[in-house]
């Protein structure tokens, strides 16, 4: 059994003074820098947003439900980008689906499923999809 970690360090959600998104998903470039690359700078910010899991302990080839949503109803959010990491940032782990509507599966490091994003920049204030993990547990934590 490993420790899963919901952790907003990289969660692609960026205080910026002007929102920008891609209307057509994220490019899979995206995936290793996690930085939204859409011209929009960041500023340093109270983060607003949760991400929030079923279960925080996984074995191999499980499913675990994630929710990504405002702190409270004021807070909503027209972009995200999720990946699930080993806890040294460096290998992509598992894959993604997902019955929301909003969320569209990316690929990164042309390796098909294993990141979501939104189909929209439509203001959302919640969004679900699954995270399957891999065949062989990862050492150590996974980071999302």
């Amino acid at each position: 059994m490993r420790v899963f970690a919901c952790s907003l360090i990289h969660l692609a959600f960026e205080c910026t003074r002007t929102t920008l998104s891609y209307p057509d998903d994220a490019p899979s470039s995206t995936c290793d820098s996690m930085m939204p690359s859409n011209g929009a700078s960041s500023i340093p910010c109270q983060s607003n947003y949760v991400i929030e899991a079923n279960k925080y302990q996984y074995s191999s080839n499980d499913n675990i439900q994630i929710t990504v949503r405002g702190e409270t109803s004021f807070n909503r959010f027209k972009s995200v980008l999720l990946v699930a990491k080993d806890s040294s940032d460096t290998n992509i782990l598992g894959h993604w689906s997902s019955t929301d509507t909003s969320v569209s599966i990316v690929s990164c490091n042309d390796t098909l499923t294993n990141g979501i994003t939104l189909t929209s920049s439509d203001y959302k204030s919640q969004i679900q999809a699954t995270w399957h993990s891999p065949s062989t547990a990862a050492q150590g934590n996974i980071v999302i």
